[in-house]
Parts: C-alpha cells; sequence; structure tokens
C-alpha cells in the first residue's frame, strides 16, 4: 500500500464515506478509506479482518493473499506471479487433486464492481476456452469468489517470460525459429476461431521449463 494512504488510513474509521484519488498499478483509481484500510489489515497478516472491513466500506474486495482458498474450496493460492491493469495472476494448488497447479487470473479488488472489466474478463474466458492448442495456454474454467470476484483458473506454465529469458542472454538462431513457428501456431489456433490478441509482448510469451 503507498505510503501516503497508510498515512490517510491512519485517522479513517471503516465505512467512511470518504474517497481518496490514489495511484495505483500505472493507473488513477478512487478507493474508499475502508477499502485502503482493509488493504493495510492485508499487509499486517490479518485477512479475515481485512475482507470484514472492506465489505463494510462498500464496493470492491479485500485483496487477495496467500493461502486463501477460493471456489468453494477447490484452489488455495500460493504466491502471485504478476499484475496487469485489470488483473492479477496467482500460482494456486488444488485442493481436490493432489499435486495439481493451476495459474489463476482475478480481476483487481479495486475494480470487482466495474461493470465494463468484468465483462472484458468473462470475453477472455470464453476466448481462452474455445482455442484448443498446446502453444496456448489451457482454459481450466472460471467462478467467482464470495465478494463477487471474476476469476479464470488456467494451466500452468512451469516456465519464465520470454522477457525474462531475454534478460538473461540472447536467443539463438535456432531458438527464435522455434519460437516463431510455436507463437505462429498458436496466433493461427486463435485466429480460426475468431480471436486476436492483439496483446502479444515477450512479457506474456511464457517458455515451458524454460524451452
Amino acid at each position: 500500500v503507498p505510503e501516503p494512504c497508510r498515512r490517510a488510513a491512519t485517522d479513517a474509521t471503516p465505512g467512511t464515506a470518504g474517497v481518496l484519488r490514489v495511484t495505483a498499478g500505472g493507473g488513477w483509481y478512487r478507493l474508499t478509506v475502508g477499502r485502503i484500510i482493509a488493504a493495510v489489515a492485508v499487509g499486517a497478516g490479518m485477512a479475515e479482518e481485512a475482507t470484514r472491513l472492506a465489505a463494510e466500506a462498500g464496493g470492491g474486495a479485500a485483496p487477495l493473499v496467500p493461502g486463501a482458498v477460493l471456489a468453494g474450496g477447490t484452489w488455495r493460492l500460493l504466491r502471485r506471479l504478476g499484475a496487469g491493469g485489470m488483473g492479477e495472476v496467482w500460482r494456486a494448488e488444488s485442493l481436490v487433486i493432489p499435486g495439481a497447479v493451476a495459474a489463476i487470473k482475478a480481476i483487481r479488488p479495486e475494480l470487482v464492481e466495474d461493470e465494463l472489466v468484468r465483462r472484458l474478463f468473462l470475453r477472455e474466458a470464453e476466448a481462452l476456452k474455445s482455442i484448443r492448442d498446446d502453444a496456448v495456454v489451457g482454459y481450466e474454467g472460471a467462478f467467482k469468489d464470495e465478494a463477487g470476484r471474476v476469476l479464470i483458473a488456467m494451466s500452468f506454465v512451469d516456465g519464465p517470460s520470454l522477457k525474462e529469458r531475454m534478460r538473461e542472454r540472447p536467443l539463438s538462431a535456432v531458438e527464435v525459429l522455434r519460437l516463431m513457428a510455436r507463437l505462429a501456431r498458436g496466433l493461427a489456433a486463435a485466429h480460426r476461431v475468431g480471436v486476436h490478441h492483439r496483446d502479444l509482448s515477450p512479457d506474456n510469451v511464457l517458455l515451458p521449463e524454460g524451452d
């Protein structure tokens, strides 16, 4: 939580009607004071208290934390893998199938009640569901948690992003050609069902086991 938010929360009380405008995640978001307090509670390891405070404040949802159990006891969050403007991705373990893991993408807490964001997330889930190719992350299902947050379960890719790999060393000519073929195959599979990625970048190209 940004330091200005912590200072603002010091004198605030849950349910405060006042709204602060703060910078987070590269964009401007309007957060109620109560939700800022909830975020501070999570940072202090008070996950249950954070959930209560966020509910009292109205709107939004408490931030997800490691150990949170979702989908009626199906998945347990392990660690956050990354975040973007609308969502965040977590590694999760199955509580039903021992040893099974998945990547869970969730709407950011402050955007849970944004209807446009919710529609975009559901559209992404529908698009992912329609594509079946080993060059594209697999779709495992979509669901909502108790806060109404939309979540998408995807197959977990155990490996770095292309961006991370390129920081380590340049790719060889053979590796570039192999990667080009894989990306072209995945994009072709998407295009066959009318899906256009529009955000292909080294950040979201994952290399299974570093391959």
